[in-house]
């Protein structure tokens, strides 16, 4: 005996269906890996320093994945965490960027502006005085790459010589 579908079963078959194809989170088809290291200047560890880790796109698809990111704590030691706050990072090579806690380029480019003309705001006299610069190369406009093993990994250090 075939019993036909109601409305409210379609309704129900699809809403299913739907959510089978959708996913959790919306990156569930990237492998992920535990990813630590550690940020040190001549040795010396450096703290408050965001990590962004980017996966770079592959000829099979432009989608690489969620970015990661991290902050070192007073050790210099920091652990990415997707966007979509899952531990680690998508198994492949990155283009990884560093920034101290709290950067805002463009209230940094209107500081160099009052710099030049001699002024000094209240904002500059209340940030903490960094004797570390993150070298150019690891800053907004990287070109450096890091990859993540599929075991993952808590060596993935980076090492500033100034």
């Amino acid at each position: 005996m075939n019993l036909p579908f109601t409305r409210r079963s379609r309704y129900a078959m699809l809403i299913l269906l739907t959510g089978s194809f959708m996913g959790c989170g919306g990156n569930s088809e990237f492998p992920l890996a535990q990813v630590s290291g550690k940020i040190t200047n001549n040795g010396e560890p450096v703290p408050h320093v965001v990590v962004m880790f980017f996966p770079k796109s592959n000829k099979e698809s432009l989608n690489s994945g969620p970015y990661s990111s991290g902050e070192t704590d007073q050790h210099g030691v920091y652990q990415l965490t997707t966007r979509y706050d899952r531990p680690g990072a998508v198994i492949g090579t990155h283009r990884v960027e560093l920034a101290f806690a709290g950067f805002d380029p463009e209230a940094e480019a209107s500081e160099l502006e009052r710099q030049d003309s001699g002024e000094e705001s209240a904002e500059v006299a209340a940030k903490p005085d960094r004797k570390v610069k993150i070298p150019k190369k690891w800053g907004l406009d990287s070109k450096m790459e890091m990859t993540v093993p599929a075991e993952g990994t808590t060596t993935l250090n980076i090492e500033f010589n100034e």
